[in-house]
């Protein structure tokens, strides 16, 4: 694949928190149904307490840690949060890294179209386009 002696694997990362539960559900089917064989998935919770990561882990069955946000910053849990995903990765078996927030969705086939640039690091920008003016594109911050 792609040039690759064997297929990479991929590992599929990121923060949660219950803020955003309104889109979880569509979140995890999304990641879950990725069109890619070798995917190992690892999420970070930093919610206001550990329910959240046990209800996410028994609903999807998928590894999730917990950070807790209390004494902290939005700043500095979540780099306690990314920091805890490259932790993971450095103990894993994984090639590459996929991340993005759970409220953020791209092409299931978004894996495959970033390896195949057989780049060591591969970045994609996410744009949408505005509902009112479908020939502009704007920031999914905006």
């Amino acid at each position: 694949m792609f040039g690759f002696k064997s297929i990479p694997r991929v590992l599929v990362a990121s923060c949660i928190n219950e803020r955003k539960d309104y889109c979880i559900d569509k979140f995890m089917e999304y990641v879950l149904s990725f069109k890619y064989p070798n995917l190992e998935y690892f999420f970070v919770d930093n919610s206001a307490n550990k329910n959240y990561a046990k209800k996410i882990r028994e609903k999807y069955g998928v590894r999730v840690d917990y950070v807790s946000p209390k004494g902290n910053k939005n700043t500095e849990y979540m780099c306690y949060s990314l920091n805890r995903i490259v932790k993971y990765l450095r103990n894993s078996y994984c090639d590459y890294l996929f991340n993005n927030e759970c409220d953020v969705f791209a092409d299931e086939d978004v894996i495959t179209k970033l390896l195949c640039h057989q780049k060591l690091i591969v970045n994609g920008v996410y744009m949408m386009r505005s509902e009112e003016h479908t020939s502009e594109l704007q920031s999914p911050y905006v």
